[in-house]
């Protein structure tokens, strides 16, 4: 059950906040986040879609039998979870069983008619790199598909694993390695920090079933800025299989608000850094994740 969504200043940062409750599994009550500088602070909210996404794959995890809010969510990705639902049930030979989805719908869009944009996520490894390159080449400035946001999230390679620490000083040099990326394509850097995965830190569940989720929960927060999110591709066609983040997957977490999409998948990785490499200021800050060294 998620309850008590709402905004929180820590420091220098803006907090989106909610409590989960689990009902089946034996596990105790966990205050999730997601939050940014305060910058953003007017950019930022505690959209039920956002933890509602995030917290669909621990819930099927841990054998929940039902995924409750009192907040309304959008038709859209109440159907889209149904379909990430019945993928997870496929994916592992029905050990995860669908479990009903407790909410009353939106009738409308949250932000019909509101001005906003298009961002990607740019963790700096080759694939993000590669997508930005392919939209800065295709897409013109004016294009609404041309992100004006880059989102740089901590809590995943970086911050991820509980007993590893939160690692701040390792994402500052993420950080600071893609400043100059996003300034040569115009983009505003946004860090956001998640405790989203600490749910369940399970590697396997992690990399097989759930990254792609509590990225997109992270964008939801983001719906008053963002409209449409760029996610790069984690494999190209010959090499699909179960992953957390998935041609089949990630769009189904958006909704009215917030399209996400998955691009890429007809590039392989050579192709990808063959693009990396003829983009000197990519090349030279980009980042292998997994393997942030030094410490």
């Amino acid at each position: 059950r998620l309850s008590n969504l709402h905004m929180k200043k820590n420091g220098a940062l803006i907090r989106a906040v909610a409590t989960v409750g689990f009902e089946d599994g034996d596990q105790p009550d966990r205050e999730i986040f997601i939050e940014t500088e305060r910058a953003f602070e007017n950019d930022i909210f505690p959209n039920p879609h956002a933890f509602a996404v995030g917290c669909i794959i621990p819930a099927l995890y841990f054998g929940e039998r039902r995924l409750s809010l009192d907040e309304p969510v959008c038709p859209r990705l109440k159907e889209g979870l149904e379909t990430v639902m019945a993928l997870m049930h496929h994916w592992t030979g029905g050990k995860f069983q669908p479990l009903a989805i407790d909410a009353p719908l939106d009738k409308t869009a949250r932000h019909e008619g509101e001005k906003r944009h298009a961002g990607i996520f740019l963790s700096g490894g080759i694939d993000s790199l590669a997508a930005l390159k392919q939209i800065m080449d295709n897409y013109a400035p004016t294009h609404p598909g041309r992100p004006k946001d880059a989102l740089l999230v901590h809590g995943f390679d970086i911050g991820g694993v509980i007993e590893r620490g939160a690692k701040y000083h390792v994402f500052e040099r993420a950080k600071a390695a893609m400043a100059p990326v996003a300034a040569d394509a115009d983009l505003a850097l946004i860090p956001v920090y998640t405790n989203i995965r600490h749910l369940c830190d399970n590697r396997d569940l992690w990399l097989n079933q759930f990254f792609g989720a509590v990225l997109a929960a992270a964008v939801h927060t983001f719906s008053p800025r963002i409209n449409l999110a760029w996610l790069a591709s984690s494999y190209d066609i010959p090499h699909l299989h179960p992953c957390g983040s998935h041609p089949l997957l990630d769009p189904e977490y958006g909704s009215a608000d917030l399209q996400i999409r998955h691009r890429d998948i007809g590039l392989s990785r050579m192709e990808k850094l063959k693009m990396v490499a003829g983009w000197d200021v990519a090349f030279q800050n980009f980042r292998v994740c997994l393997a942030n060294v030094p410490e």
